[in-house]
């Protein structure tokens, strides 16, 4: 078990479920934004992956939806960490379980528009996210891409150039 998971308890709920729990929650202001949408069908195709403070309070949200337009695709609508638990991993951590399911289900995930925020607080999640699963993200901003590096070099030029 690792430090975060001494600190913060995760868990994995489905779109219903999850608004069930926790969507009239008192919450601090960054995660009362994505809340919101709860009061709507908006969730229910969501598939969320949370942070749970000691206190119970949802401090970090991830969200799947699955693609109307193909089989083969889920969407990240989001990911939000809570300004006051930022710089921990939570975000990282979320992001990966979102990763991590697309892959086992056998799926393409496709990032929506980043924010700055996300941009800065994510960027080394999505590239350790190209490389751990290849081809399982889309959409990445070109920043962000990771270039193969590990191809063998041509033998045929010896080093220093031809």
């Amino acid at each position: 078990m690792d430090d975060l998971e001494t600190s913060y308890r995760f868990e994995r709920w489905d779109g219903v479920a999850f608004g069930d729990r926790y969507a009239f929650q008192q919450t601090n202001a960054d995660i009362q934004d994505r809340l919101k949408y709860f009061v709507s069908n908006y969730i229910d195709d969501h598939l969320h992956f949370i942070a749970v403070a000691p206190d119970d309070l949802v401090v970090g949200i991830a969200a799947l939806q699955q693609s109307p337009y193909d089989e083969g695709l889920y969407w990240l609508p989001y990911v939000t960490v809570d300004a006051d638990h930022r710089g921990q991993g939570l975000g990282r951590k979320l992001f990966m379980q979102a990763v991590e399911q697309a892959h086992d289900a056998g799926k393409t995930l496709e990032l929506s528009t980043l924010e700055e925020d996300g941009r800065l607080y994510l960027a080394n999640a999505i590239r350790d996210a190209q490389r751990r699963f290849p081809g399982g993200l889309k959409r990445i901003p070109e920043d962000l891409v990771v270039v193969d590096d590990s191809a063998d070099p041509d033998e045929s030029v010896a080093p220093g150039g031809p």
